[in-house]
């Protein structure tokens, strides 16, 4: 158990009955309902996270997967930035090679808590759409994507 904003949660690994509510809170988080993405990614994935509150709720997931060149953190969704950052912790623990994550430049506070964790910015790519004139509502619970290819 951990406190989170005197809020008592726990981190703990991905089970299959878990990803209706993955699905759903990464809907809302990410703006579209992407499934099979995610079931992939979670097949995939050295390892996949969910956090969940007193009352059994998933209220946040993180995914990490292991890649030829380093360890891919994402998409990691979150009601707040103190909780990514206990997802990524637990997601890094322990992995001595190169890390890469994708989030969004515009948390300041996460983007503080990796700086201070090692982490290097090394670029700030643009966020382009076609055939809509704006992005899909996200409730801002999306801290970082599952890849630059995938959002």
């Amino acid at each position: 158990r951990l406190f989170n904003n005197l809020q008592e949660i726990t981190l703990e690994s991905y089970q299959e009955k878990d990803i209706n509510e993955i699905i759903e809170l990464d809907s809302a988080a990410f703006g579209d309902k992407r499934g099979n993405l995610l079931l992939n990614r979670i097949n995939q994935s050295k390892q996949c996270l969910v956090v969940r509150n007193l009352k059994g709720k998933i209220i946040g997931f993180g995914i990490s997967i292991l890649g030829p060149e380093n360890l891919l953190i994402g998409p990691i969704v979150a009601p707040n930035s103190q909780t990514a950052a206990l997802i990524i912790d637990g997601l890094v623990i322990n992995h001595q090679g190169k890390i890469r994550i994708d989030v969004s430049s515009s948390n300041d506070e996460l983007m503080f808590f990796l700086e201070k964790s090692g982490f290097i910015k090394v670029s700030n790519p643009p966020i382009m759409i076609k055939n809509s004139i704006k992005m899909p509502y996200r409730n801002k619970e999306l801290f970082a994507i599952a890849a630059q290819i995938f959002g």
